[in-house]
């Protein structure tokens, strides 16, 4: 659906009880402002925006022996309004309508109880975009003054998204965020993965997965801190 702007060459209706039902509208030399369905051709004209709004649909912009009405109605663009010598005041309702997009009359309504939840997903919203750029403004330093790190947080970030995606349903993986159990849990694997690392085994140790395992463990405490709200 897309917001049509039309102005009406010729209108006549074929019957006088339609005139009547639709107060003379649309009226020749008015412009309307419509919603229209590319699939099937027709326009949701507005022909009074006061409350309740009052509207006709029409199958196309031109009938010539129409059952209901004959006539021309032209779809304003760039290129064609200066064309029709429209009012001043026609003009300034088209920029407004424009400015607006029509909001006030095609934009539906949400119930007054979900008001709150839409204000609230909006300001959710604001926030995961300035949290966004303030990440982007990080990594684009980091970049300029330590790269290995930067390479360091991609890769463990990758593994902790295959992490989370892999052990979704894990009963593990929610003991690891339990409030009371999840501290030790996420520390013997920290430390596990840290004794591997420093192991006199010379098959084991110095193994950079561990390294990295033990940091996630690490992270996974963090996040279980903060879900619980303990810090």
């Amino acid at each position: 659906m897309k917001i049509n702007y039309l102005y009406v060459e010729e209108f006549t209706w074929s019957q006088q009880i339609y005139n009547s039902m639709y107060e003379g509208h649309p009226k020749e030399g008015g412009v309307y402002r419509a919603a229209y369905n590319p699939e099937s051709g027709w326009h949701f004209v507005i022909i009074s925006e006061a409350s309740p709004v009052k509207a006709i649909v029409i199958p196309s912009l031109v009938s010539e022996n129409g059952i209901d009405w004959v006539g021309k109605i032209v779809n304003l663009t760039k290129e064609n309004i200066i064309n029709y010598n429209l009012k001043e005041e026609q003009l300034d309702e088209i920029i407004k309508w424009m400015d607006s997009n029509s909001e006030d009359i095609f934009k539906p309504q949400i119930p007054a109880p979900l008001q709150a939840l839409q204000r609230a997903m909006d300001d959710q919203q604001q926030e995961d975009q300035a949290f966004l750029l303030h990440a982007i403004g990080v990594l684009e330093q980091l970049q300029l003054h330590n790269v290995i790190n930067l390479d360091i947080i991609v890769e463990i970030s990758e593994q902790l998204i295959s992490d989370s995606l892999r052990s979704m349903d894990s009963p593990v993986s929610k003991l690891k965020l339990d409030k009371n159990n999840g501290l030790g849990a996420n520390i013997a694997d920290a430390l596990t993965h840290i004794t591997n690392y420093t192991s006199e085994d010379r098959r084991t140790n110095q193994d950079p997965d561990d390294l990295d395992r033990a940091i996630i463990a690490l992270i996974r405490e963090r996040e279980r801190r903060i879900l619980n709200e303990l810090d």
